[in-house]
């Protein structure tokens, strides 16, 4: 053998070492890219059709969670946003998972996956069901209280309660249509959910249980008419406080799915489950003003998947000719495979001209009919009316068209330059469209003779001869010269005929001669149309016009009068607030004269411009009219509102306002007014002010108090404003002015607020004249208001001057007993006649109240430590105390002077000097000590002979009247005041209870009775 070199032995070791790495080198690659786990989470989920669901994919190696690793997402039926994302620091992703609207049962399947650059590929899926679901609004809901059993309680809350006191047991009904439901469904499962917003004494198990009797109203439900219920459907414990603000579910599939089969209408009633102990519980009803918190009956149907059927649509007669000005029927007809489909609405437009109406419901027959009504126009013209059925779960949507012509006969003109004049009127916003579509109607062979486009606006003309639309560029009212052509045909305006000219160019003339009240009301045939200047007291309302209807129409209508030597300032806000309601709802002329105060010499005036409720002396340019002249008769026709409104009197002329300047004096600032009130009270002024204001409108105001439910055609918005001029520091109250107006100024929304610098001209009156409940100082109210500018505020001085706005909102919006939260209001320290109830946060805020006839007190906390202390002016019971053994949230006191005895009540012992009937929620084992003050008119009870000591407070309770220990706590020249406790609170009767029988007297009497007897026997003997 050779020699072995040294290299040999290193050479077989370095071969050993390739190999053995190729071996192992496949291993190594694989445990390089470490394992991977992707969780979707929820695993399975239901979703409701157009719905969604949030899912989460977590993603972790060997247990450890990876973060900053992207996860996709895909989605067999619907969508999943974002479709991909990046882990957190938990290798936690989430995305939103959204449901195609389907029409019915429909599965889908979400899948997360991912593939991270050094480590292996994972993916993970959830499976998902899409319900159709269906939120049913309850048609009728209501409760009843077993203590008062013939009372009705279909407000905007509803009560459940297990109670012994007051109001006793109460129950809810509810109702609810199911025909919207498709026929063919099957019903999965039906909820009831409603929302509970308090809870309070004790825990209850509530039963929700069918009604079989589906007769009732809510309108009508009282104790005694409830219908009968029958089995229970499905419990839910109700635990106090737990309760409160807060969705509660019943499960009513069974008997849901057995009405649906049957009359498609469901009654349900809650109650107690144990009635009689302790427990009150209150939801949210359908008129609350918040919709989203209204009760519903949740519906899952399914049924098998289907193509939905298709539908044709047949509208007859297919082709039509019609005259300008007339109408004629046209009636479609809806069917399925040949088969005639009820109960379908369907949809009606046209191009040129009107239907009416423009929806309608498919009969037995899957007809409807609609009348076509053409424009009048000048020249042949094409119009189409197309029907279209919209499509549902069921059907297939389909559309048809009726084609027709619409025919006129337009007479050339002689293209002739006039010259004429008269009285000019701007054209109501009303047939503003019917003048432009007139316009845009004119033949071009006319047209095409006139050397200047026709103009699509103008103003009427008005003078002893004529009533023409003038079509114009420029437009005004008061005195017009107009050069220009008459064209062919006429126009018809609010039944009168009207002559049209297109101007050439146009003068107006806005100053009128000087005269004065009574020489035109002695001579108003020689100012008819005339312009005239007069320097009088004005004195109007002002109106929107604004009927919310989606046509966009909107137009004020100013009217009053003008006075040359009024009588008294009669106050404007304070009737806009006490009966800016009644004027809303009935607007009728009976209510705007009460308000105006109408003086013996008088000159009505109105027109149509946004303005301010107004009593101010002023410069007034306006035209003359003659009662019962065309222009009166065609201006009341076309203005809706506008012929109650506007003060026409049968032996009086009216005035037309052209133009007007109030007449004014001018102040430096709030503290010249302030220090010198007898310099400037009653006086109209001028100056310019940093203002917080705050509008409100009436009519928004009402529809939303009400849910939407009372619709009102006109409105009126009340502005507050609290006015200064130092920006630089918070001001003292003494330094700060309140002013108010009424005003016809368009707002859409319930409560507005803007800061900014005004230029304001009002008059300086007491806050009095405002509302009764402000601090009595000055205040101005707004007859005109311009703003100059935005400013800003500290926060400081912003939170001083917002306390003072919440004072004068809450006089502000007590023209109606309903309140709502977009408005903030702080009552005052002392409040006069509210209608709607006080609201505070303790008792110490309690102010002193002065009722008409009934007060309600809200208290958000009342403890033992700040008891209740409410004190009444203007009611022979004056004072209430209430002291209470815990604390009580939402505590509520109404008060009520009672006329006579209530009907249901027996009569109580002796003489009644007064009744009253006093409500507190709170119930008597709660309350310590509950007293009541109240006086007694000397004067009666020398009338009535009865002693001062003998007079007790009576109260109402368990069915007869109990006395309660009463003492006199003083005495003055005419009213002994008394003061009594009581475990409780109900009706009360203040009376001298009758004397006790003396029987000594009695014996004595019978004696002397018997003696007389015998001394007659003896006569006749």
């Amino acid at each position: 053998m050779g020699k072995t070199s040294k290299s040999e032995p290193l050479g077989i070791l370095t071969f050993i070492l390739v190999m053995l790495f190729l071996s192992v080198m496949p291993v190594v690659r694989a445990q390089l890219r470490p394992p991977t786990e992707l969780d979707l989470s929820p695993p399975t989920f239901t979703v409701s059709s157009g719905g969604n669901v949030t899912l989460t994919a977590t993603l972790t190696s060997n247990g450890n969670p990876l973060e900053g690793k992207v996860v996709a997402f895909t989605a067999t039926n619907g969508s999943a946003s974002p479709n991909s994302g990046t882990t957190d620091s938990d290798g936690k992703v989430s995305v939103t998972y959204t449901a195609p609207e389907v029409s019915a049962q429909t599965s889908v399947t979400v899948t997360a996956s991912t593939d991270p650059i050094g480590y292996q590929a994972s993916s993970a899926i959830s499976s998902g069901t899409i319900e159709v679901t269906q939120l049913l609004a309850p048609t009728d809901d209501a409760h009843v209280a077993e203590g008062y059993p013939g009372n009705n309680y279909s407000d905007t809350a509803l009560y459940l309660q297990s109670y012994t006191a007051d109001y006793k047991n109460e129950r809810i009904f509810l109702k609810f249509d199911l025909s919207s439901i498709p026929s063919n469904a099957e019903i999965v499962q039906a909820k009831l959910h409603l929302y509970s917003w308090k809870g309070r004494y004790a825990n209850v198990v509530a039963q929700c249980r069918a009604v079989q009797d589906d007769t009732w109203g809510e309108t009508t439900l009282t104790w005694n008419s409830q219908p009968a219920y029958g089995e229970v459907l499905d419990t839910v414990l109700l635990q106090e406080l737990a309760a409160e603000n807060k969705w509660h579910s019943w499960d009513v599939t069974s008997f849901v799915r057995n009405q649906f089969k049957g009359d498609k209408v469901a009654s349900l009633a809650l109650r107690a489950e144990v009635e009689g102990a302790s427990g009150q519980y209150s939801f949210e009803s359908k008129e609350w003003v918040d919709a989203t918190l209204h009760p519903n009956l949740e519906v899952i149907i399914s049924y098998t998947e289907y193509p939905r059927l298709p539908t044709d649509l047949d509208l007859t007669p297919s082709t039509f000719t019609v005259s300008s000005e007339n109408s004629l029927t046209l009636t479609v007809t809806l069917t399925s495979d040949d088969t005639p489909l009820a109960g379908k609405t369907i949809l009606f437009t046209a191009i040129l001209g009107s239907v009416s109406p423009n929806t309608g419901t498919t009969d037995s027959e899957g007809k409807v009919s609609v009348t076509y009504t053409a424009p009048k126009i000048s020249v042949r013209t094409s119009a189409t009316v197309n029907a279209s059925f919209a499509g549902d779960l069921e059907y297939k949507a389909s559309n048809a068209s009726s084609s027709g012509t619409v025919e006129a006969r337009p007479a050339l003109p002689a293209v002739v330059t006039i010259t004429t004049g008269g009285a000019a009127f701007s054209i109501p916003e009303t047939i503003k469209d019917d003048v432009s579509n007139f316009a845009v109607t004119i033949p071009a062979e006319i047209q095409n003779l006139l050397p200047v486009p026709v103009p699509t606006t103008g103003f009427l003309l008005v003078n002893k001869e004529n009533l023409s639309l003038v079509l114009a560029q420029e437009s005004d009212k008061g005195l017009a010269s107009v050069e220009g052509w008459p064209i062919t045909p006429n126009i018809t305006l609010g039944g009168f005929d009207l002559g049209v000219i297109v101007a050439k160019s146009v003068s107006f003339t806005q100053e009128g001669t000087t005269a004065s009240i009574g020489v035109i009301i002695a001579n108003p045939e020689y100012y008819e149309l005339e312009l005239v200047k007069i320097d009088a007291t004005r004195r109007h309302v002002s109106i929107l016009y604004d009927p919310d209807d989606g046509s966009g129409i909107e137009f004020p209508v100013t009217a009053g009068y003008l006075v040359e030597n009024p009588v008294s300032a009669p106050e404007l806000v304070k009737a806009a607030i006490r009966r800016g309601k009644e004027l809303l709802l009935n607007s009728g002329r009976d209510i705007v004269q009460g308000i105006l105060i109408k003086e013996q010499t008088r000159l009505p005036v109105f027109d149509f411009e946004t303005d301010y409720w107004i009593d101010s002396p002023a410069v007034t340019n306006g035209i003359v009219l003659l009662p019962g002249s065309r222009i009166l008769r065609l201006l009341e026709n076309v203005v809706p509102e506008a012929g109650e409104l506007i003060q026409v009197e049968a032996n009086l002329p009216v005035l037309y306002d052209v133009k007007t300047d109030l007449k004014s004096e001018p102040v430096s600032s709030v503290q010249e007014i302030k220090q010198s009130p007898d310099v400037y009270r009653d006086k109209v002024v001028e100056l310019t002010v940093y203002g917080y204001q705050g509008t409100i409108s009436i009519q928004e105001y009402i529809e939303a108090a009400t849910g939407g439910e009372v619709k009102i055609l006109i409105d009126v918005r009340l502005e507050g404003m609290i006015t200064w001029n130092t920006l630089s520091v918070p001001p003292e109250r003494e330094e700060l002015l309140i002013a108010a107006g009424a005003s016809s100024v368009e707002q859409d929304t319930v409560f507005e607020t803007q800061l900014a610098e005004f230029r304001l001209v009002g008059r300086v009156v007491s806050t009095k004249t405002i509302d009764e409940s402000l601090p009595e100082a000055l205040a101005l109210i707004i007859f005109e208001e311009e703003k100059l500018r935005d400013v800003t505020l500290e926060e400081l001085v912003m939170e001083r001057i917002e306390e003072n706005l919440a004072e004068l909102n809450w006089t502000l919006t007590n023209f109606t007993e309903e309140a709502i939260p977009q408005i903030p209001v702080t009552s005052p320290s002392s409040v006069v006649y509210p209608v709607r109830p006080v609201v505070i946060q303790t008792p110490d805020e309690i102010p002193q109240i002065r009722i008409s006839v009934r007060v309600e007190v809200h208290v958000e906390v009342v403890t033992p430590e700040l008891p209740l202390r409410l004190k009444i002016d203007n009611s022979k019971i004056s004072e209430v105390f209430v002291d209470l053994k815990q604390q009580m949230e939402d505590v509520r006191v109404i008060a009520e002077k009672l006329a006579e005895k209530p009907p249901e009540l027996p009569e109580p012992p002796g003489l009644v000097w007064a009744y009253h009937e006093i409500n507190i929620n709170v119930p008597e084992e709660a309350i310590e000590n509950a007293e009541i003050n109240f006086w007694v008119l000397k004067e009666w009870l020398a009338t009535q002979g009865a002693s001062k000591e003998s007079i007790r407070l009576l109260r109402f309770h368990e069915g007869g009247w109990k006395e309660l220990p009463t003492e006199i706590l003083g005495e003055n020249a005419t009213h002994v005041s008394y003061r009594a406790r009581t475990p409780g609170f109900s009706v009360f009767a203040i009376a001298a209870p009758p004397a006790g029988i003396n029987m000594m007297l009695i014996g004595a009497f019978i004696v002397a009775i018997i003696a007389v007897i015998a001394f007659v026997a003896l006569k006749k003997r």
